[in-house]
């Protein structure tokens, strides 16, 4: 996030929880946990300023963003690098979901903005309140490491993104039906992708190519 007594939060409140369960790599307001099948991602993402200029937030405010980077997705960019570690951003990730603040520190009916005052005075508060929420947060991550487990938490919507009426439901699901072996589901869901939209083609076509039948 770039401010020193934010980032002095995120040293003293966060990191140490994160590093506890396993995040090795961070650079500025975001963290990242490799594992075998893909990376793990914990971002705090500074409000841009369009959204300053509309609710009226201070500009220090931030959202909370998790997501997950899988390896049974194929790629659409390459991610850069952080310490020679592959470092997804959020938008990169396949599933991301977005942490609310509690009621009490909505912003004028925004859920989604953690509110950093302007002259820092409830830094301690909001960081301890952030801290709190991953901390119940974090096992969400879990079944995400497992493609079947994955596969089944995506097929109803909840609070992780995609959900069923999404396109990149499809991909996704699609992708890690195959790396469960289910491959009844990922068949039709790809060939759906395929039919309607014009983007990746020839890697929808090669991967319905390599299924069982």
């Amino acid at each position: 996030m770039h401010h020193r007594p934010l980032d002095r939060e995120l040293a003293e409140r966060v990191w140490p929880l994160l590093r506890e369960r396993g995040f090795g790599v961070f650079d500025g307001g975001t963290a990242w946990r490799h594992w075998a099948g893909g990376i793990d991602v914990v971002s705090f993402a500074p409000v841009d300023p369009l959204a300053v200029a509309v609710y009226g937030c201070p500009a220090r405010s931030f959202f909370l963003d998790l997501g997950v980077h899988l390896d049974a997705v194929p790629d659409r960019s390459f991610p850069d690098s952080v310490e020679g570690r592959r470092a997804p951003r959020i938008a990169e990730c396949h599933v991301t979901r977005r942490l609310p603040p509690a009621r009490r520190r909505t912003f004028r009916g925004e859920t989604r903005i953690w509110v950093v005052e302007d002259d820092g005075s409830n830094l301690g508060p909001v960081f301890g309140d952030a801290a709190s929420k991953l901390r119940r947060a974090l096992p969400g991550f879990e079944r995400f490491h497992d493609p079947g487990r994955a596969l089944d938490a995506l097929a109803r919507a909840g609070r992780w993104h995609p959900r069923p009426a999404e396109e990149e439901w499809l991909e996704v699901t699609g992708y890690l039906a195959i790396a469960a072996g289910r491959y009844e589901i990922a068949r039709p869901r790809l060939e759906r992708l395929l039919a309607e939209t014009g983007e990746r083609r020839g890697r929808l076509r090669r991967a319905l190519e390599m299924l069982p039948r």
